[in-house]
């Protein structure tokens, strides 16, 4: 029963896909599409918003969509009483790095369609993210974590101990990780990744 159900999905999902190409020659890949569906009046067709079903023009981009959609979200949370309306974009794009950093995904994760349906769901004014946006945000994380490291290297006053491990990854590409650990006043133990090291088969 669940696998008829997902081919039935899979198959209206496709059937979607179909449609937009045959109309525009290219796939959906706007946001606005999950809030908005095409629907033909008297052989126009026309765009109808989720919320409202006002009918609105589909020959004309989705600039004008997009606004319009985001505008009745706004709309619409107003009226539900949601308290997701002070979204910060840049605290969403640091999330999404550090949920694919904590789940080994890949960087092209964020490119995937279902990804892409699901955050624009939720949250329609997150912009989606290339694999390349994404790598930069995975960088500058680094970096944050990185001097904070170096700022603790300044100040702790005991011992440190240095280990070493390696790790395979789902490719087969294997690492070698070099840690810190330490024990701070309160005989806390504190661990820190040095180095994450590629180790080429010979």
């Amino acid at each position: 029963m669940f696998l008829r159900v997902v081919v039935i999905m899979k198959l209206k999902m496709l059937s979607q896909v179909v449609l937009q190409v045959a109309l525009t020659g290219r796939e959906k890949t706007s946001f606005v599409w999950n809030y908005i569906i095409r629907v033909d009046v008297n052989g126009v067709m026309m765009s109808k918003c989720n919320f409202c079903e006002k009918l609105l023009n589909a020959t004309k981009g989705t600039s004008n969509l997009r606004k319009y959609v985001l505008k009745c979200l706004d709309n619409y949370q107003e009226a539900t009483n949601s308290t997701n309306t002070s979204f910060d974009p840049n605290i969403g794009k640091s999330k999404v790095a550090k949920m694919i950093i904590m789940h080994e995904r890949p960087l092209r994760f964020v490119e995937y369609m279902g990804f892409q349906e699901m955050t624009g769901y939720c949250q329609p004014k997150f912009e989606s993210m290339s694999g390349n946006t994404l790598k930069s945000e995975i960088f500058r994380l680094y970096n944050i974590e990185r001097d904070k490291t170096l700022k603790l290297l300044d100040i702790i006053e005991s011992k440190v101990t240095i280990t070493t491990d390696m790790w395979t990854s789902s490719t087969k590409t294997r690492f070698m990780v070099v840690t810190m650990h330490f024990i701070d006043k309160l005989w806390v133990l504190h661990s820190r990744i040095m180095r994450f090291i590629c180790v080429k088969s010979t």
